[in-house]
């Protein structure tokens, strides 16, 4: 059956309106997709950005800081910490914290509880060194992933602490 020139043109039409829809459709698509690409790169540029930056102030921090995953192997260690335990980066990285001897009884059996039971412990310590006792204010904070440990020395304040102590004590002794 032969088309009349009008019917042809009508048939062009519907197609042409049906190729424009899928068109405007396919780069509808297509203009999502690349924005969500170029928002995902730049949640990745701001999240490396931050990294950086909390890598930073930890690495500064003149407090000791350590990370240990659930099976408390350390994933992350400033250099503060490192110097405080004697240790070097390659030897604790991924070590077993309770295998590296750094750690004093107290500290170790805190950090467990607070793995344990899912609930940030704060305590004070005391560790050996060959300058004498060292005192540290201990921080954990546990995760689904393990838990992030934040120690200040607090020998100074403790010592200055005991010293008053000792002289309120011997004040009180002239008196009585």
């Amino acid at each position: 059956r032969w088309m009349l020139a009008s019917e042809v043109f009508a048939e062009l039409n519907s197609a042409i309106v049906i190729f424009s829809v899928v068109g405007f459709i396919i780069a509808w698509i297509v203009s999502r997709y690349r924005n969500a690409l170029l928002r995902a790169e730049e949640l990745r540029r701001v999240a490396e950005t931050s990294e950086r930056r909390l890598a930073a102030v930890l690495e500064g921090s003149l407090d000791n800081f350590y990370e240990l995953d659930d099976n408390f192997r350390v994933t992350q260690i400033n250099q503060q910490a490192l110097r405080a335990f004697d240790l070097n980066a390659q030897a604790a990285q991924g070590a077993d914290w309770r295998s590296l001897g750094a750690l004093d009884a107290v500290t170790r059996t805190n950090i467990e509880k607070a793995v344990r039971q899912q609930a940030p412990v704060h305590f004070e310590t005391r560790r050996h060194s060959p300058a004498g006792p060292l005192y540290w204010e201990v921080h954990a904070y546990p995760s689904a992933a393990g838990v992030s440990v934040f120690e200040r020395d607090i020998t100074q304040r403790t010592r200055a602490e005991e010293r008053l102590r000792e002289s309120e004590q011997n004040y009180f002794d002239l008196y009585e």
